[in-house]
């Protein structure tokens, strides 16, 4: 069963993430990339163009399932954990977003992140990024002292890519490393994403 600091946790963030889904933008979501390209016969005159349309958000929700690996708690011994994640993502019309969200791990903590994303390649298979951020683990069984134990922040980096085997960009899949104070840890995760 959820103990009640988690539940809180949960509810809040689905707060907060309705209520910036209400205050959203209505833009039109087809951004067209116009690619030029040139005759292949030099006796032709004019050049082809071809318009490669990408299903951009400005927002979405992913629902994820992963796996953490390292120094997770307070002592140096290696431990894994199994977790349910919701994130989500604002994009920004430079190929950049910003990332937050919350994991529930098994072992009873509770993560939570916020990242910068930057999109290698958009439009392509796959469309890879690298983003960079802080996140946190907390024991729910410790309370609100938990949130200021500096021990358990971290700093994350991920790789990961957007459109996992070319499906309209509904799985996301990433692997990131984290360096805290107490120790070292990576984690993977897989996830379904829900757009605007």
């Amino acid at each position: 069963m959820f103990s009640k600091v988690r539940l809180a946790l949960i509810l809040s963030f689905l707060t907060f993430v309705l209520v910036q889904s209400c205050l959203g933008t209505t833009e039109n979501n087809i951004l067209p990339n116009v690619i030029d390209t040139k005759p292949l016969n030099s006796n032709e005159n004019s050049g082809a163009k071809l318009i490669a349309y990408r299903k951009k958000s400005q927002k979405t929700l992913t629902a994820a399932l992963g796996g953490m690996s390292g120094t997770l708690v307070d002592d140096s011994e290696i431990r894994s954990s199994r977790f349910l994640g919701l994130s989500q993502t604002n994009y920004n019309h430079d190929m950049t977003a910003q990332n937050f969200g919350l994991e529930l791990l098994e072992n009873g903590q509770v993560g939570a992140h916020l990242g910068f994303r930057k999109s290698i390649v958009w439009g392509d298979w796959f469309e890879p990024y690298v983003q960079w951020g802080v996140g946190s683990l907390f024991k729910t069984s410790e309370g609100p002292g938990s949130l200021i134990n500096y021990q358990r922040y971290q700093a994350r980096l991920h790789f990961g890519f957007e459109d996992l085997f070319n499906l309209k960009r509904n799985i996301r899949a990433d692997i990131g490393i984290a360096q805290s104070p107490i120790g070292f840890s990576y984690q993977y995760s897989i996830g379904y994403v829900f757009e605007d």
